[in-house]
């Protein structure tokens, strides 16, 4: 190899080494490989991603992460964080937060939100009003995709809970990898890395994220889930479930998308107006229920809603007998079975006999 003019044997070995031994740390972390092979997959050279950061180490990570990626892919990030104002401190963090970005070079976005009276369940609608913030912010930038730190624990936490909440099948799929919420298409590049790996991560890199006391807090039920419902299933089950229900939630995606591509003959069948939805199921019968279930979860996901396992069971009753105008109402929705045609309907109606 001949080497450049101006550039001694000395320096151009020095360089060499460096290279080597940078090559080397990258091959040796895992973590790091798992999030260059998920941008792989999925990122767009030049294209703008938005980091939702609430600034504990799971996001801390994932913004390093991605900072470290940017050796070897070509995109802008921007960072987006939501102060809930539940604590007193968590202003002065919000400011701590804007430093460490700008202090990275990158532009960060903050929602302060004023304290208001919440009408049913606390964290569904932090999670809500992030989602509202990280959506207007997803436009305004023109976003490729909103990243998210979710690991493998909070996967195993989402499966458990729908287990618990006696979910079916179709719907004990966890966390996705990529998927399209509100128009945003969203990122979870952790999900296959624990929490402590995560720790230990940030650890060697002498980083430490904010420590929010409300994680811990036992009102909430994910903190009852790491603090009481998993350490007391570790005990009594001899080992970590984790990895485990992780796997279940994967298995229950692959599941719903195989019945999903079992169903996509029938949807080719189906009617829509602005009212309603309707499929004449007489040539497909007879029909296996898991089948008929992931079809009208299929059609009710199309205008955001659900039935419960009670009223798809009976419907399936019914389409088995073809029986005579059997409706089922839930929630201003309603299912109809009319000798093997199914019909939903957007409006509340009152049950005839």
């Amino acid at each position: 190899m001949e080497l450049k003019e101006g550039l001694g044997q000395a320096q151009f070995n020095g360089w060499r080494d460096i290279c080597v031994v940078f090559i080397i740390e990258v091959m040796k972390d895992g973590i790091l490989k798992k999030v260059k092979d998920f941008l792989h997959r999925h990122l767009k050279e030049d294209t703008p991603l938005l980091l939702g950061f609430s600034g504990g180490p799971d996001s801390l990570a994932l913004l390093y992460l991605f900072l470290e990626c940017r050796q070897f892919f070509s995109f802008k990030l921007h960072v987006a964080h939501v102060d809930h104002g539940w604590r007193k401190e968590s202003g002065e963090q919000a400011k701590e937060l804007a430093d460490r970005a700008r202090s990275l070079g990158l532009p960060f976005h903050l929602k302060t939100l004023t304290e208001q009276p919440i009408l049913g369940n606390l964290e569904a609608d932090a999670r809500l009003k992030r989602l509202e913030f990280f959506s207007e912010v997803y436009k305004e930038i023109g976003a490729a995709a909103l990243v998210l730190a979710h690991q493998i624990d909070d996967q195993a936490e989402t499966v458990l809970k729908r287990i618990l909440e006696g979910s079916s099948l179709l719907s004990l799929g966890g966390l996705k990898e990529v998927f399209s919420l509100q128009g945003m298409r969203i990122w979870r590049p952790l999900l296959q890395v624990s929490k402590k790996e995560l720790f230990q991560w940030l650890e060697k890199r002498g980083l430490q994220g904010i420590d929010d006391p409300t994680n811990r807090d036992l009102k909430f039920l994910r903190a009852r889930m790491r603090a009481q419902i998993f350490p007391d299933l570790t005990a009594a089950f001899g080992k970590d479930a984790t990895s485990n229900l992780a796997y279940l939630g994967e298995t229950g995606h692959e599941l719903k998308e195989y019945l999903y591509r079992r169903i996509a003959p029938l949807l080719v069948h189906v009617k829509r107006d602005h009212k309603r939805v309707s499929i004449d199921l007489t040539p497909f019968l007879p029909m296996e229920k898991i089948e008929f279930i992931a079809l009208c979860k299929y059609l009710s996901e199309e205008i955001g809603c659900f039935f419960s396992r009670g009223i798809l069971e009976n419907g399936y009753r019914a389409l088995e007998q073809k029986l005579y105008c059997r409706r089922f109402i839930q929630n201003g929705l309603e299912l109809v079975l009319d000798r093997g045609s199914l019909y939903i309907s957007f409006e509340d109606k009152r049950l005839e006999n």
